[in-house]
């Protein structure tokens, strides 16, 4: 026998070995395996694998959800005066201005008795210690548009504050940021709410007038130039991103008003803070302010 035909043997002899094992075949467990309830129920497992994971995810967010940062009422009432309520929870039928400006002026005095703040030596306390501070802010403000065509006006707005207010000035802000972080927040939107009630609050006592005309300007100041940007990524991110969310709430009001001279667009500034903002873990309100922006991004229509 030559070797082609033992070749041909060989091969024939497999054909038939794998024709025998094709009847041994299981077909009703393949057919089984394929049928539609088989479909069905290898769909169902995947269903509750996918609802077992969705499940891990939600366990995950609400642990994430708890460890963000909250400050005690007790902390809050030593700061803000005892009965302390966010400003968002004053009912209507009160006097808002009154309540808020209870707030902001205990917190002042709060601030003077601590032992960092009476190192300075400050003759009026910080409340009027700040009243001189804003009013040397408003009367020099830093140049919004055109920086980038002079060189000497993009130095001057890049030292704006060491300019105005000097560096003892900006040692003494910047302690008070590290000191009181954790209140730092409440604090803010207690101004803005005062600037924010009505026409905004002119309290006797407190005495602190914040004109929009003037706040739009560092508003655009900090979003609108190098300068200012600079100035931010010096802060830590919390700090950071509360300056940008009131700087586009106050750009927002100058348009309502038609104050907005510089003709800012906050719609890049609006998109950026949203996604800056869902990432961050580290601000007690940061579901309301996403709220307001998504608000502001549709009444500016922003893709």
């Amino acid at each position: 026998m030559n070797g082609s035909v033992k070749i041909y043997l060989f091969f024939l002899f497999l054909i038939i070995l794998g024709l025998i094992g094709f009847f041994f075949i299981d077909w009703d467990q393949i057919i089984e395996r394929f049928s539609p309830n088989a479909t069905k129920r290898e769909k169902n497992l995947w269903e509750e694998r996918i609802k077992g994971l969705e499940e891990k995810i939600d366990t995950i967010k609400k642990e994430i959800e708890a460890q963000r940062v909250s400050v005690p009422e007790e902390r809050l009432s030593k700061v803000f005066g005892e009965g302390w309520r966010h400003p968002s929870q004053i009912e209507t039928k009160e006097n808002p201005c009154e309540d808020l400006e209870k707030r902001i002026l205990a917190f002042f005095q709060y601030l003077d008795k601590q032992d960092y703040i009476t190192s300075y030596n400050l003759t009026e306390g910080v409340h009027g210690h700040l009243k001189k501070l804003l009013k040397m802010l408003f009367e020099n403000p830093p140049v919004v548009s055109g920086e980038i065509e002079s060189s000497y006006i993009l130095l001057k707005n890049m030292v704006h504050f060491y300019r105005v207010i000097g560096k003892q000035n900006i040692v003494l802000l910047q302690e008070i940021l590290s000191k009181e972080g954790d209140i730092i927040e409440s604090t803010l939107d207690l101004f803005y709410q005062w600037i924010d009630v009505d026409k905004g609050c002119e309290g006797e006592r407190l005495d602190i007038n914040l004109p929009l005309k003037d706040l739009y300007e560092y508003a655009g100041f900090f979003l609108n130039t190098l300068g200012g940007e600079s100035y931010l990524l010096r802060q830590r991110s919390s700090m950071r991103t509360l300056i940008k969310y009131y700087s586009i709430l106050i750009l927002d009001k100058a348009n309502n008003q038609n104050l907005n001279r510089h003709g800012i667009d906050i719609s890049h500034p609006i998109t950026s803070l949203i996604d800056e903002m869902e990432t961050a873990n580290n601000l007690i309100k940061k579901g309301d302010y996403l709220q307001r922006l998504h608000d502001l991004q549709l009444k500016y229509q922003v893709e």
